[in-house]
């Protein structure tokens, strides 16, 4: 029910570019699980590997956490994806195998 509450509210009341930013962090956390998967990571390996806790990479990896610049830029330095501009291409769909 509280998510019926939240979800009127925004819609009454809510900024659009709220809406938008929450659909951005959440591909970008998809994205990154993706890679985490292909990759054969979990979570904790992330963690580890930037120096964080776990419970603050899980809470990244939900979607409901708003990525700053530099934490992409770490989060791309660990799972570089593109060789060539050695970048984390976030929101690129994964190849179907």
């Amino acid at each position: 029910m509280e998510d019926n509450i939240i979800s009127n509210w925004l819609k009454e009341n809510g900024d659009p570019s709220i809406q938008k930013t929450t659909e951005i962090n959440l591909a970008i956390a998809i994205r990154i699980n993706a890679i985490l998967q292909e990759k054969g990571l979990k979570a904790v390996d992330l963690a580890n590997k930037l120096q964080k806790n776990q419970s603050e990479v899980s809470k990244w990896l939900t979607g409901m956490h708003t990525f700053t610049t530099k934490t992409l830029a770490k989060i791309s330095l660990v799972l570089i994806i593109d060789k060539r501009t050695e970048t984390l291409i976030i929101l690129r769909r994964p190849r179907n195998k």
